[in-house]
């Protein structure tokens, strides 16, 4: 569990608690602060070190996403963001072709990256740790990001949109892409930004 023994992050959940319990945004169940996610708003980028370079970014583009939050529980959430794997896009040329391969995300057949979250713990007002689970390549396995909120966790749902910046990082390796061990680093740094809007 996440920081499940941590009293502060207890205290605050029972603020954040109180607080959503009186903020319903139009069109959500009472017990519940539901937002939308804004794709020309948000992406996501992902580093990566490579011998000889320094570092090389890629940005791959958001298709849908959505976040729900428990009034009742607040660091029980339900946030999907979806990534259009397929729209890749890395400065062109041998790079761009060789991530939308057969040797990395191999797009052809798994076109689509997905992030679950399914708990939160909260560290501040505006900061939580974010823990779900990430598929590439068809593999899934858990992730936690470090997310920060650009409004007071405790006043979701009070009608106004929500960013939201998580970062992580993962092992290439474990979802198959192993090509250019020797050059390519194997831990890669995400970093997402998620705009929410209030579900209506």
């Amino acid at each position: 569990m996440l920081a499940a023994d941590m009293p502060r992050a207890l205290t605050l959940f029972a603020v954040a608690s109180m607080a959503l319990a009186h903020a319903a945004p139009a069109g959500s169940d009472e017990g519940e602060a539901r937002y939308i996610l804004s794709a020309d708003a948000s992406g996501v980028s992902a580093r990566v070190k490579v011998v000889g370079v320094g570092t090389k970014e890629a940005r791959i583009p958001v298709r849908r996403g959505a976040i729900r939050i428990d009034r009742a529980v607040p660091q029980r959430i339900d946030l999907l963001v979806e990534l259009d794997a397929t729209k890749i896009e890395a400065g062109g040329g041998r790079t761009e072709r060789r991530l939308l391969g057969e040797q990395f995300f191999h797009v052809d057949h798994y076109p689509t990256v997905t992030f679950r979250g399914d708990r939160m713990a909260i560290d501040g007002p505006r900061e939580a740790r974010i823990g779900g689970t990430l598929t590439a390549r068809g593999v899934t396995h858990p992730i936690t990001l470090e997310a920060r909120f650009d409004k007071p966790i405790a006043t979701a749902g009070n009608g106004a949109p929500v960013t939201i910046t998580a970062s992580g990082t993962l092992d290439r390796r474990d979802y198959g892409m192993t090509a250019w061990g020797g050059v390519v680093g194997r831990t890669v740094h995400l970093e997402i930004k998620a705009h929410m809007l209030p579900e209506n």
